[in-house]
């Protein structure tokens, strides 16, 4: 070493060479400058602070300015700011001598070390700084912060008075609601009332009343609280009072728990996080340093704090190459070590572990490296004892190329998704098993139900004794109960199988409120009922057909079940919705009642299961209807006074009233004599049904119970049908479709169809749809029939 740099200049008092001696052996770089900002004195271990430093031979006298610009110049200061905005650090640093502050100012060099300068003024206005080395202690901070934001739980440090001095991004990540991300010194109080006041917790109390019971309880040494949120998250927060007064937060999500508890009873996975003091941390880094004596013991003790949380976190940690090799092992003591934990650094993953295990593991490390984004990789193993074990592990890169893997035991979660998923399929067998057996048992009894409804049809044409006469009026009003509960079991396995879907128009409530007073008002005079209509003019958004049901149900309840004074059917307008009001003076239902009466086969005062006071379905069939079409449903009722049934309709504001026209045809002013009709069922019953009944109204009916019999009969005839009745399921697997199709191939053209069921499988219903045919179900009166043929003739 040059003497000129141990020796001071000329004009600074020489010390005794004992201290120079001492100085000289300091690990601490010392220099001095004068008022004029040069270099008058320095030891040994400042000019090798800096390799460019050791290359001058004549340091002394140099000003700061110069001995800045020699650092750039040599590319030893390492940062984007030196690299690409050199005179802006050079500002910065000149800045920082001036100030004199002896605040510490920590320094990345370009060959990896820290170092740490602390400048002092004289009273002569020149200045006294010294730069230490504290590469290894912001080595252990780097790696601690490192496992922080690398855990699964959020993490947050608060001083003792109260502010914010360390949190990773899974706190920042947790901390919805807030306006602002938190910041390094924001206060508690402030993150508190911007989380309470941003409308997203679930709060049992007010949020002021929050914030100061949160503030008194982290008073104490541990607390803990869970905090839900308004889109369903939950979170468990767990505070810790350090040695020092400041306050350790640990945020867990435990959404997945709470539900999985609300859903089933089940011995479940405790989720438990225990965090170890972290102490002192921010007076560590802000002193670290300050006296030479005290750094050996500093580091020691954030190695501890360092080692104690990483044991607090309940992932396994390690250490990954992006070469494979396993660089440390971080948690040596945790119980789903996969290899000993003595083994050493540098062994590759496909040493230790199964090979597919560790080829997951290296490529989640490599892409983690590769591109700085965090990786996921879930795979399984076996235990001791042959068992299958889940591990849910998380990647993310650190410098020197390697990466930080958490690894997390989730074969209990997977175990809990297993059984859900099969409980899920049983459900779904099971109801799949229920619609089968339904479309099974509708279609074998609806084929006997259609052959005596047209037997009785034809019957009824007759000439008969009156006492015959009312033993054929029994007999058809009993089939006709038995159809319209095969039909409302249609209509709910239609529902339930989606194969209703509504078609949105824009019409005239008046017209659709006429059709049913024509429809109803008959029936209503029956029982001596009188039944009122309030006219509208209002123009409404919905499905005609289903809403037509719907309100039509209200009415058949309503005239069911009074006994004497009137039915008022009207609408009242709120807003964009009217309200389409039924009003009776019945029986009335109790409160407790009103929910059950949107169920299959529930009724109102008639346990004696009458069939003439329905079969309990019309309601749980609106109240289907309803939630497909969206609109809401009200009951009021008083027993004894009467109810009042609603429905809420969109309107379309922007169509003009229109003027309601009668466009109800009367099927029985169509003349069909001489129409042929080419009937095709596998049930000769059936056919000789249709035959007997259509015959009587006219009709020429042919008849056959293959195709092939079917094609014979009409070319024996020397006539081609006018409208093809086919039923679905005919013999040899074929369908009605099928022969439809056959029958028109062998005319020679195009012939109206029309195909007939007693099946309510979702697939047949689809694919009956699908042909463009109309459908009927068996049983069906003979005047739905007739009405079928005539939309049929007109190509309707």
């Amino acid at each position: 070493m040059p003497v000129r740099d141990t020796v001071p200049a000329a004009g600074f008092a020489a010390p005794a060479v004992d201290v120079l001696a001492a100085i000289n052996a300091l690990r601490i770089g010392l220099a001095v400058f004068d008022a004029d900002e040069r270099l008058v004195w320095c030891n040994g271990q400042f000019r090798y602070t800096y390799l460019s430093f050791q290359a001058v031979d004549e340091l002394i006298g140099l000003t700061l300015e110069e001995i800045l610009r020699l650092e750039l110049e040599n590319g030893e200061i390492a940062g984007e700011q030196a690299a690409y905005h050199p005179e802006d650090w050079l500002a910065e640093m000149l800045a920082f001598h001036r100030r004199g502050a002896y605040e510490p100012l920590e320094q990345r060099l370009a060959d990896g070390r820290w170092i740490q300068i602390k400048i002092r003024r004289t009273s002569d206005g020149g200045s006294v700084g010294h730069w230490a080395d504290i590469t290894d202690a912001k080595l252990v901070q780097l790696r601690l912060e490192d496992a922080v934001n690398n855990t699964a739980d959020g993490f947050a440090f608060w001083d003792q008075t109260e502010r914010l001095v360390m949190f990773n991004h899974r706190f920042a990540d947790l901390m919805e609601g807030l306006d602002h991300q938190p910041a390094y010194g924001s206060s508690l109080r402030t993150v508190l009332e911007d989380l309470v006041h941003s409308g997203r917790l679930l709060l049992e109390e007010t949020g002021a009343e929050l914030v100061e019971r949160w503030v008194k309880d982290r008073r104490q040494p541990v607390c803990e609280r869970v905090l839900d949120y308004v889109h369903g998250r939950s979170y468990l927060i767990k505070e810790r009072r350090t040695r020092d007064g400041g306050t350790v937060t640990v945020l867990t999500d435990i959404t997945d728990l709470k539900e999985k508890e609300r859903q089933l009873v089940f011995r479940g996975q405790t989720l438990e996080a225990t965090i170890s003091e972290l102490e002192m941390v921010q007076a560590t880094l802000e002193e670290q340093g300050a006296e030479l004596a005290g750094t050996a013991e500093r580091l020691a003790e954030m190695q501890a704090q360092s080692r104690a949380i990483i044991e607090a976190v309940p992932d396994l940690l390690l250490t990954v190459g992006a070469d494979g090799s396993l660089r440390e092992i971080l948690s040596p003591d945790h119980e789903d070590l996969p290899f000993p934990a003595h083994t050493p650094p540098g062994r590759k993953l496909g040493e230790l572990l199964p090979e597919t295990t560790a080829d997951q593991l290296l490529a989640g490390v490599r892409a983690a490296v590769a591109t700085g984004l965090p990786q996921r990789v879930q795979y399984a193993s076996l235990d001791h004892d042959g068992q299958p074990q889940w591990f849910d592990a998380r990647i993310a890169a650190k410098a020197f190329d390697e990466a930080l893997v958490c690894v997390r035991n989730i074969t209990e979660m997977r175990r809990i998704q297993d059984s859900l998923q099969q409980a899920t399929a049983v459900a779904e067998k099971a109801n799949a098993d229920k619609t089968r057996f339904l479309a099974a048992a509708s279609h074998d009894l609806r084929q006997p139900i259609q052959a005596l409804n047209l037997f009785i049809h034809a019957l009824s044409g007759m000439e008969h004794s009156p006492a015959v006469r009312e033993i054929i009026g029994k007999i058809e009003r009993s089939t006709t109960a038995l159809g319209d509960l095969l039909n409302g079991l249609l209509n709910i396995s239609k529902l339930e199988a989606g194969m209703v879907e509504p078609v949105i128009t824009s019409f005239p409530l008046g017209r659709l409120l006429d059709r049913l007073m024509l429809e109803y008002g008959p029936i209503a005079q029956e029982k001596d009922l009188t039944l009122r209509l309030a006219r509208t003019s209002l123009v409404a958004l919905s499905d005609q057909t289903l809403l037509e049901r719907i309100i039509g149900n209200f009415l058949t309840n309503a005239i069911r079940y009074s006994v004497e004074g009137r039915v008022l059917l009207g609408v009242r307008r709120q807003g964009a919705v009217a309200r389409i009001e039924v009003w009776d003076t019945g029986i009335g239902i109790d409160e407790g009642h009103i929910p059950l009466i949107f169920q299959e086969f529930h009724q109102v005062d008639n346990a004696a299961r009458n069939r003439r006071e329905g079969l309990g379905l019309g309601l749980a069939i609106v109240d289907r209807l309803a939630q497909l079409l969206g609109h809401p449903i009200t009951v009021r009722s008083v027993p004894g006074q009467g109810s009042c049934f609603a429905v809420a309709v969109p309107l379309d504001l922007s169509a003009p009233a229109a003027v309601v026209e009668d466009e109800d045809a009367d099927l029985e002013d169509v003349d069909l004599q001489g129409v042929v009709i080419l009937a095709i069922d596998d049930e000769p019953d059936i056919l000789e049904g249709i035959e007997a009944s259509l015959t009587q109204q006219g009709y020429r009916v042919i008849t056959g119970c293959t195709v092939d019999e079917a094609v014979r009969a009409v070319r024996a005839a020397e006539v081609v049908p006018d409208v093809i009745l086919s039923d679905y399921r005919l013999e040899e697997g074929m369908t009605g479709i099928d022969a439809i199709a056959r029958v028109q191939a062998c005319m020679g053209g195009p012939i109206p169809g029309i195909l007939l069921t007693g099946d309510t499988a979702p697939e047949i219903l689809r694919a009956t749809l699908a042909s463009g045919f109309p459908l009927l179900h068996k049983p069906l009166p003979v005047h739905d029939l007739k009405a079928a043929i005539i939309a049929a003739l007109s190509g309707g």
